[in-house]
């Protein structure tokens, strides 16, 4: 029965670490989908902008939809100075937009498990195609 003795406390302590990493775990996670989830939002208005950079002229003259590129990627950009990610890119391909966009989301408690990793990027795309409705 003397041989039990203290046996709790040693699986108490396992257990709060094991919870403390599990925590961290969690609370990096929730930073990195939220890192994402921003960026997702950010990169989906830079494309509706860019979407929206429309010749008049073509379009009055009864010619369809034609985009302006520079004008696209000046849109774009100008929805993304808000909140600058890391690295975007816009192209212009026809009447389609593409915005692509990266950025580093911190590790805040992971790294005191893990001391290599301390940053996670996050990527993101959206595309628009500006349409005519009666």
């Amino acid at each position: 029965m003397s041989s039990d003795r203290g046996s709790i406390t040693i699986w108490l302590l396992g257990l709060v670490l094991l919870l403390f990493g599990l925590g961290a775990v969690v609370l990096d996670l929730w930073s990195v989908l939220s890192a994402r989830v921003e960026l997702d939002a950010l990169v989906d208005s830079a494309a509706i902008a860019a979407a929206s950079a429309l010749d008049e002229e073509a379009l009055r003259a009864g010619e369809g939809i034609v985009l302006v590129p520079v004008g696209a990627r000046a849109r774009a950009a100008g929805v993304l100075a808000a909140d600058p990610p890391d690295a975007f890119a816009v192209s212009v391909v026809g009447d389609e937009v593409t915005v692509t966009a990266r950025t580093s989301a911190d590790l805040r408690l992971l790294p005191l498990l893990l001391p290599a990793e301390s940053t996670v990027t996050v990527r993101a795309e959206a595309t628009a195609v500006p349409e005519l409705r009666p």
